[in-house]
């Protein structure tokens, strides 16, 4: 179980808002093959399309999830498929806010063809790196199935193995696991596995930061014994699993929210009634709400459909859902600005598409790609974005596909405060910035008067030697320029030894709102998993 270091950079050139493509990047182990891909859009400027970023290689690339990287981008994790059932290799590769892409590294030899990997999450590790979970298929020179190896493996950020461990099934489940989803939670990995055969049930394990298994067990009947392991969520609730029931007992499939205790015991559940197939496929939190989404079997092809829950329980709400999107969808994640959310999937004629919505009754943003394609896995960034990836294509051909999702700063969630704001000539007044909800380490601080800047950060001072009024701006920047900005007054008068000490009669907070700035990058496309 070889892993190689194959670094491949790869930069984003400007393109029009119908496509994109992406500059071809070469690398030690081989070349990208990019391509234009063309889509369709409608909605306004509450979620913006940033890039798209389509990359291959010379095997086909099956993309099931993706994690944040930690600094404002994403890791995704590709098989590559020498045919539709053949993953000869898995490749970890970075993708940067700009759209950079950079191999992390490859486990497997893609020359090697009596081996094959198939792994199915990735999550950001507990001490760095990343940790995957899925398994790998040994084969006889006769082409024969001789070993399977269902497995949790870490990858140091220099994209070496540090260790490897076996994932097992229990008595009451099944023998052979299948790892679906991994969730890293405090000092420990949380995996749960469906049966490698096909059948019902849930096997759940805990892993220690060096591999060492915590401890292993089955669902029992406080989560339903024919229930199927969707994702795993790390939330302010706990470990929450996303499973499906309703396989055995001539029941619709519905989704199952259930809450984990630390041994992995079933604390608490929710399992909505629904009328008809409801088969989910991901879940987002933000704020203590919860939006399930997936699809339901039709005629026409299956449907999407997401179910929006205020909290941990079971209420009226969970009832409401919208059944109108195009998309039997995959993937979620929940945004900053305005509540909202973003989620994606497929079209029943077969084409990935994108959704951004406040309320779900009326998406802002619905964009579907005109070539064959499916998003898998949706997750946020911490500067109110959030990425969407899957593949297009499909086999041997099949091909990465990222896209970036951008919502404006929320005014609301700025807050500033000057103290004092009555200062004599020369005396100095502290600054500072608060921003809820984002992340303030992908985020730039600035304070200005008349356009000249002050201060920088998000804490700071400054003192001004004439008398009068001076009108603080404090502008909030992301990365890709995506701005918002707030003012404040301060006073400079006489010493005469009254200066406002306490900040305004210790009363410091919101600033008056005077514009969002910028959005740069975001009228076009550019080429190229919490609470």
């Amino acid at each position: 179980m070889a892993l190689t270091r194959r670094g491949a950079l790869a930069t984003m050139a400007a393109a029009g808002a119908a496509s994109v493509t992406p500059a071809s990047a070469t690398s030690a182990g081989g070349s990208f093959r990019d391509s234009a891909v063309a889509a369709r859009q409608s909605g306004g400027p509450a979620f913006r399309v940033e890039w798209d970023q389509v990359v291959g290689g010379e095997y086909g690339w099956h993309c099931p999830a993706i994690a944040p990287s930690g600094d404002g981008g994403v890791v995704a994790l590709c098989n590559l498929l020498a045919d539709a059932e053949s993953s000869m290799a898995t490749k970890l590769v970075e993708v940067t806010p700009s759209g950079e892409l950079e191999t992390i590294g490859t486990l497997g030899n893609p020359g090697y063809e009596r081996r094959q990997y198939w792994y199915w999450d990735v999550e950001p590790g507990v001490n760095g790196g990343y940790v995957i979970a899925g398994y790998e298929r040994q084969y006889s020179p006769y082409g024969s199935l001789t070993e399977v190896v269902p497995q949790i493996v870490h990858i140091g950020d220099g994209g070496e193995v540090q260790w490897a461990s076996p994932v097992e099934g229990t008595p009451t489940t099944f023998q052979t696991a299948r790892p679906t989803t991994v969730v890293a939670v405090g000092n420990r990995y949380v995996l749960a596995s469906a049966d490698y055969e096909g059948g019902v049930g849930t096997a759940l394990a805990a892993y220690e930061p060096d591999g060492s298994r915590r401890w292993n067990r089955g669902y029992d009947t406080s989560l339903e014994s024919g229930a199927k392991p969707v994702q795993l969520r790390r939330t302010a609730d706990g470990v929450v699993l996303l499973a499906v029931r309703g396989f055995d007992d001539g029941q619709p499939t519905e989704p199952v929210l259930a809450r984990l205790a630390d041994d992995g015991t079933v604390a608490d559940r929710v399992i909505p009634v629904v009328e008809s197939d409801r088969m989910p496929h991901g879940f987002a939190v933000r704020d203590g709400r919860y939006l399930v989404v997936g699809a339901a079997p039709g005629d026409g092809g299956d449907s999407g459909w997401a179910m929006e829950l205020p909290g941990f329980a079971a209420t009226a709400d969970w009832q409401g859902s919208n059944d109108a999107f195009g998309a039997g969808l995959t993937g979620a994640a929940g945004t900053v600005a305005g509540g909202g959310w973003v989620f994606a999937g497929q079209t029943g004629d077969g084409y990935g598409q994108v959704v951004g919505a406040s309320d779900l009754s009326a998406p802002s943003l619905a964009r579907t790609f005109d070539t064959a394609s499916t998003y898998a896995d949706v997750v946020p960034a911490g500067d109110g974005s959030a990425y969407v990836a899957g593949s297009t294509g499909s086999g041997a051909e099949s091909q990465l596909v990222v896209t970036r999702v951008s919502t404006a700063l929320d005014p609301d969630a700025v807050s500033t405060s000057v103290a004092p704001t009555t200062v004599a000539p020369g005396e100095a007044a502290s600054l500072s910035i608060d921003v809820e909800g984002y992340d303030a380490d992908l985020l730039s601080a600035n304070w200005t008067v008349d356009g000249s800047p002050v201060a920088s950060g998000f804490s700071g001072q400054t003192s001004f030697e004439e008398t009068g009024e001076y009108t603080l701006v404090a502008t909030i920047t992301t990365e890709d320029d995506r701005s918002v900005s707030v003012e404040q007054t301060v006073t400079v008068g006489e010493d005469d030894g009254s200066s406002d000490g306490d900040g305004g009669g210790g009363m410091p907070g919101f600033g008056v709102v005077i514009g969002l700035l910028g959005l740069a990058g975001a009228a076009g496309l550019r080429s190229r998993r919490d609470d």
